[in-house]
Parts: structure tokens; C-alpha cells; sequence
């Protein structure tokens, strides 16, 4: 191999190695979800914060280390209330949980939310809805912190 080849495969290993180093500094604190139930925490039929906080973004989030991670959380016990096993015999019987539905549990916070999921949410959804007449869009993209124009 001559001088010049060796040189050139020089110059291109360290522009690899400089790339690679770059991407090992990588901040996550902008991190931003946008999704359907899978992503938003939904759990057994209803959005509630038991499950919201093990959410993939959440899981995600963590992970990254991005520490000021925000999600619309729910109150027990969901919205609608959660759906729980009553009894397995003599046939498996499921039923809400009682009591009225959860409130949104963070509702206040004074800047947008990082996991802007919504259940049901479709791709055409994430670029077009800004409203869905007091529901699950207007919950997590019209709350008090969240500006949606």
C-alpha cells in the first residue's frame, strides 16, 4: 500500500472516530413524544397516572436522563375509571373501577408537555387536530401550559 492510501484511510478513521464521539454527547432534554394510547400510557381502558408514568416516552425519558420530562397526568382512578378484575369465578367478570373519573393531575404546568400522546391519535391527527370538542386532544394539547395554534 502506498503512502498516500494509507494517508487517505487515516483521514477517514478519524473523521468516524470524530463523528462517533459526537454522538456519544447527545442531549435529551428537549426530548418530545407524539403518539396514540401506546405512547400517552393508556392501560387498561382508561389514562390514569399509575400507568402514564411507565409510558414509553416516560421509560424513554428516563433512560436519557431527560429529568424535566412532562406528561398530562390523571388521578385515580383514570379517565374513564380504570377497567379491574372483580372475580375470576365462576366466569372472569371486569368492571370499572368506582368512584367519579381522575381529574388532570398536573394541569398548571406553566410550560408545554414533552409527551403530546393522545389515545386514539392517528398520523393525519398528529398534523391537523387541535381540537376534539373537550376530549382527550383537548386535555393534553389545550391545557393551561400547552399553546396549540
Amino acid at each position: 500500500m502506498n503512502l498516500r492510501r494509507l494517508r487517505t484511510i487515516a483521514a477517514v478513521l478519524l473523521v468516524l472516530g470524530s463523528a462517533a464521539g459526537a454522538r456519544a454527547q447527545v442531549s435529551f432534554q428537549s426530548l418530545v413524544a407524539v403518539g396514540d394510547s401506546l405512547a400517552a400510557g393508556y392501560t387498561s381502558a382508561s389514562l390514569v397516572e399509575t400507568h402514564q408514568r411507565n409510558s414509553v416516552p416516560a421509560l424513554i425519558a428516563r433512560q436519557a436522563g431527560a429529568s424535566s420530562f412532562e406528561q398530562p397526568l390523571v388521578t385515580e382512578p383514570g379517565l374513564p375509571p380504570e377497567l379491574r378484575l372483580v372475580t375470576l369465578f365462576p366466569v372472569p367478570l371486569i368492571a370499572r373501577k368506582s368512584g367519579s373519573s381522575g381529574s388532570p393531575a398536573n394541569f398548571d404546568l406553566p410550560r408545554p408537555y414533552n409527551n403530546l400522546a393522545v389515545p386514539g391519535a392517528t398520523s393525519v391527527d398528529v398534523l391537523t387536530r387541535v381540537t376534539d370538542a373537550g376530549g382527550f386532544h383537548d386535555l393534553i394539547l389545550r391545557g393551561r401550559g400547552t399553546q396549540v395554534q
